[in-house]
C-alpha cells in the first residue's frame, strides 16, 4: 500500500496531521467559494478590470504590511492560537459581507473595506498555518505533508469553484459567502483537538515582547541565508508575473469568452484540477531531493501557461493552459515551501514564513493592480502576455544561481551561520 500512496500514506498515519488536514480542508473549501463570490460581486458592482485588481489586491496587500509582524507574534505567542483567532476573524468578515450582499446594501467601496479586513486576518493566518505544520508531523514527512496541504488548497479551487458557481447560480453570492464562515468555525474547533508541545509559549505573557528586535532578527536571518533568499526570489517571479491571472478570471470569462459565472467556475475549476494533480504528485513523491529543479521547471511552465492562456480566444481550448498553470503553480509553491521548511531554524520558522507570505500573497496583489490597470486600456490579454514574458526573463537570470544552492536547501538542516548572524543582529 505504501508503494501506492508514498508520502501521502505516511503523512495521514499521523493523528495530528489528520486533524490538521481536516481543519485545513474545512477552511479551504470556504476560502475558494468565498473567493469566487467576492470576484463575482465585484464584477457585478463595477464591471471593471481595474476594480477586479483592486479588490483582489485588497485581500492580499495587508500581508505586505502585517505579514512580518504576524510572524513575530506567532513565534512569540504560539502558532495554533494565532491560527484559530485569525481564522475566526476571517469568518466574521465573510459573514458581514454575506449580510450586506443579501440585504442589497453592498457597494464597491464597502466591499473594498471588508476585503482589506479579510486580508488583514489572512496575513496572521498564513504565517501561523505554515509554521504549524512542523509541529504536526516529524521532519522527514514535511515534504509529503506540505504536498498534501497544497493539493488540498488548490484542489479546493476545483471543488470550491464548482460549489461556489453552483451556489451563486442557485442561491446567490450571499449564500456562497456564508460557506466560509461555517468552514472557519469548524476549523477552529478541529485545531483545538491537536496534541502538540506548546511549552515554549507557556510563559509568553510574562516575557517582554521586543517587536522591533524580533522583526530585525527575522529579516536578518531570512536575507542572510543564501538558500532561502534565492528560493524566495523564484517565488517572487511566480507571484508577480504568473499568479495575478487568477484575479482577472471573472473579467476574462465575460469579456473574452462571453460567459458569466458558469464560465468563471469552469476556468477556475480547470486550474484547480491541475493544481490538485500537481500537489498530489509531489505529496506522493514525498522527499526533498530534486525539489530545486522542480521549483525552477514549474516556475517556467507556469509563465508559459499564462502566455498560452493569453493568446487563446476559444473557451474550451483555454482549459488546457488553465490545467497546466494549475500543475505548475502548485508544484512551484509546494517545492518552495518544502525547501524553506527543510532549511529554516526552528526559532525563526514563523518569521521566515511570514516574509515568504509577503512574497506569495502580497506580490500577486501588486501584479493584479498593474495588470488590471493596463487591461482597462488594452484589454486583459496583452498585460497577461507581457507579464508572463517578463517573468520568463527574470527566471532565466536567476536559474543558474538557484541550481547552485540545491545541495544546501535539499540535504542540510538549518544554517548555523544564518542563525548566528540573526542572533548577532
Amino acid at each position: 500500500m505504501d508503494n501506492l500512496t508514498g508520502g501521502i500514506g505516511r503523512a495521514f498515519a499521523s493523528r495530528n496531521y489528520r486533524i490538521y488536514w481536516s481543519a485545513h480542508l474545512a477552511t479551504i473549501l470556504g476560502v475558494w467559494v468565498n473567493r469566487i463570490a467576492i470576484q463575482w460581486v465585484t464584477w457585478e458592482l463595477a464591471e471593471s478590470f481595474a476594480w477586479l485588481g483592486i479588490v483582489g489586491a485588497a485581500n492580499m496587500v495587508p500581508t505586505l504590511f502585517f505579514g512580518p509582524i504576524a510572524g513575530a507574534t506567532a513565534d512569540r505567542y504560539g502558532h495554533r492560537i494565532q491560527l484559530q483567532i485569525s481564522t475566526m476573524a476571517g469568518g466574521l468578515v465573510a459573514l458581514a459581507m454575506a449580510l450586506l450582499v443579501m440585504t442589497g446594501l453592498m457597494t464597491i467601496e464597502l466591499l473594498l473595506v471588508l476585503a482589506l479586513l479579510a486580508g488583514t486576518s489572512r496575513a496572521f493566518n498564513v504565517a501561523a498555518r505554515g509554521a504549524l505544520v512542523h509541529a504536526v508531523v516529524p521532519r522527514e514527512l514535511l515534504s509529503a505533508a506540505i504536498g498534501v496541504s497544497s493539493a488540498t488548497f488548490h484542489g479546493g479551487n476545483f471543488f470550491g469553484m464548482v460549489l461556489g458557481g453552483t451556489i451563486i447560480a442557485t442561491l446567490g453570492a450571499g449564500a456562497a459567502l456564508i460557506v466560509y464562515a461555517v468552514g472557519a468555525a469548524i476549523a477552529v474547533f478541529l485545531l483545538s483537538l491537536l496534541r502538540i508541545d506548546e511549552s515554549r509559549w507557556e510563559n509568553a505573557a510574562s516575557r517582554e515582547f521586543e517587536l522591533i528586535a524580533d522583526l530585525r532578527a527575522g529579516f536578518t536571518y531570512t536575507f542572510g541565508h543564501r538558500g532561502i533568499r534565492l528560493i524566495m526570489s523564484v517565488s517572487a517571479i511566480v507571484a508577480l508575473f504568473v499568479l495575478p491571472y487568477l484575479e482577472m478570471l471573472a473579467g476574462v470569462a465575460d469579456e473574452v469568452f462571453a460567459r458569466r459565472a458558469d464560465g468563471l467556475a469552469v476556468l477556475a475549476s480547470a486550474t484547480g484540477l491541475g493544481a490538485m494533480t500537481g500537489g498530489l504528485w509531489l505529496a506522493r513523491r514525498g522527499r526533498t531531493e530534486g525539489l530545486t529543479r522542480i521549483l525552477l521547471g514549474a516556475s517556467a511552465l507556469g509563465a508559459l501557461g499564462v502566455a498560452a492562456f493569453a493568446l487563446t480566444e476559444i473557451f474550451w481550448l483555454a482549459l488546457l493552459p488553465m490545467f497546466v498553470i494549475g500543475i505548475a503553480v502548485v508544484s512551484a509553491q509546494t517545492a518552495s515551501m518544502s525547501l524553506i521548511q527543510n532549511a529554516v531554524a526552528q526559532e525563526f520558522r514563523a518569521r521566515v514564513f511570514s516574509i515568504n507570505a509577503v512574497v506569495a500573497v502580497g506580490f500577486p496583489a501588486l501584479g493584479a493592480i498593474g495588470i488590471g490597470w493596463v487591461a482597462n486600456m488594452t484589454g486583459v490579454q496583452i498585460p497577461l502576455l507581457g507579464a508572463s514574458l517578463i517573468g520568463l526573463v527574470a527566471w532565466a537570470i536567476l536559474s543558474k544561481q538557484v541550481l547552485g544552492i540545491a545541495a544546501e536547501v535539499e540535504n542540510q538542516g538549518p544554517s548555523p551561520a544564518g542563525t548566528a548572524a540573526a542572533r548577532g543582529a
